[in-house]
């Protein structure tokens, strides 16, 4: 169940995943019990207590879109910008169908200081992360699953009727649901590497400077505020080279990121 927090437009879910029910820890309370006590303390006005108890579930490794929402919302009560834009991203990295969170993203968005306009994307390009995010990846591999094994089960049919009218209609049905299957083969693909990437990032602090080199003695190139959106290329030391949402490449202090 999700409701509408007052005046904001965020929602707070109030159902835990099946991967949070199934996991364990060293705690002696369970990940329901965190889960139970975050939502109470948020229905109270309590965000920090919310906001310590869902981390104690995220401390164990457990990668959960509801938590990962629940705690980009208490973030965004503290007026944490960068943590919750942070959170929401990785709630939608896991489950890219949650309009809940996709809003909710937005809206935060529309709160990053100096937010630097993002470089147009090809209408191709810019149409494909569109559709990315109409079904998860579980969707998108039942629908794979499902769509594979009527292709083959009418291209059994088209083998063992050969020379009926039936079974050539059988063939050609079985050759479309082929050509859809590696389609949705290609998107699960897609969608598998964009929940494993690991080279997105969010500034989490207040403001960093941009350099064109690793090093505050390089030339100035810009200024990140918190919220934006990076694209991690290399690390070297505390520096980390990004691309940010223009297109320009950079260096700034990476130990203010939180990565996707």
């Amino acid at each position: 169940m999700r409701g509408v927090a007052a005046g904001l437009g965020l929602a707070a879910c109030l159902v835990l995943g099946s991967s949070v029910r199934a996991a364990e820890g060293t705690s002696t309370a369970s990940p329901e019990v965190f889960f139970s006590q975050g939502n109470e303390a948020y229905s109270k006005g309590d965000y920090e207590t919310a906001e310590r108890a869902y981390q104690q579930i995220v401390s164990r490794g457990i990668q959960n879109s509801h938590v990962y929402y629940n705690l980009a919302n208490v973030c965004f009560r503290q007026n944490q910008i960068g943590r919750a834009i942070l959170f929401y991203e990785k709630a939608l990295r896991l489950d890219p169908a949650d309009l809940d969170a996709r809003e909710n993203l937005k809206y935060a968005e529309l709160r990053i200081r100096d937010r630097i306009p993002p470089d147009e994307r090809p209408f191709l390009i810019a149409l494909l992360e569109r559709g990315m995010g109409l079904l998860s990846l579980e969707q998108v591999t039942r629908l794979f699953v499902l769509l594979y094994l009527l292709a083959m089960f009418l291209a059994g049919a088209w083998i063992l009727g050969r020379g009926r009218k039936a079974a050539t209609l059988a063939g050609i049905f079985s050759g479309a649901l082929l050509c859809l299957a590696l389609v949705a083969g290609g998107w699960m693909a897609l969608q598998a590497r964009s929940r494993n990437a690991s080279d997105e990032a969010i500034v989490v602090t207040d403001k960093l400077e941009v350099y064109s080199g690793p090093g505050a003695d390089n030339t100035l190139l810009a200024s990140v505020h918190e919220g934006t959106k990076v694209t991690i290329h290399s690390h070297r030391g505390e520096w980390t080279q990004v691309t940010i949402p223009d297109g320009r490449s950079g260096w700034l202090k990476g130990e203010a990121l939180g990565v996707i």
